[in-house]
């Protein structure tokens, strides 16, 4: 394998680590698809999405008064459709079903409403 080849790999991995590092999420997820890091049973991808549940947790708890938060999102056919997180007994839940096991999609379009990321 060329140098330059090898430090292709190596650039956004190690981009990866810092991110990881600095809990920042918009770059984690931005590399996890850069790397093709995609399996559920990838350590980095759960922690990602325990990470954004936390996320949206912490702004459930402090910033809503009605302790939900109403995200729209396009779904696969390109229609508007709503998710809407609840708390209950401190585990976060999407259209009523545990959050861990919704789509790591799903969750980061709630991330980029929370925080108005376009």
């Amino acid at each position: 394998m060329t140098k330059e080849r090898k430090q292709l790999l190596l650039t956004p991995i190690t981009e990866l680590v810092k991110a990881l590092y600095t809990e920042d999420i918009p770059t984690i997820v931005h590399l996890l698809d850069k790397c093709k890091i995609h399996s559920i049973s990838s350590d980095v991808f759960n922690y990602v999405i325990e990470l954004l549940i936390d996320n949206i947790k912490i702004h459930i708890e402090n910033c809503t008064e009605d302790r939900k938060l109403k995200v729209t999102r396009k779904d696969v056919y390109h229609n508007d459709t709503v998710d809407t997180y609840t708390i209950r007994d401190n585990v976060l839940y999407r259209n009523g079903y545990d959050a861990k096991w919704s789509n790591i999609g799903k969750l980061y379009q709630a991330y980029k409403f929370i925080h108005k990321i376009e």
